[in-house]
């Protein structure tokens, strides 16, 4: 019993993995694109794109 779980429990979180993988790879090809933006823009716009990477940033942590 106890090892059937354990094979059930294995399923889950390779499912969640292989379903998060996409996402996680949205998630740093924004992050990548932020931070060119960062890097080519103008001064002016710079303040609003660190914005948006702090935010970013945050919700990875989380």
């Amino acid at each position: 019993m106890i090892f059937n779980i354990k094979g059930f429990i294995k399923f889950l979180v390779n499912n969640t993995l292989t379903n998060l993988k996409p996402k996680l790879f949205k998630f740093s090809y924004k992050l990548r694109t932020n931070y060119y933006i960062i890097k080519y823009y103008p001064i002016e716009s710079k303040e609003k794109v660190k914005l948006r990477i702090f935010t970013y940033k945050k919700v990875s942590i989380d």
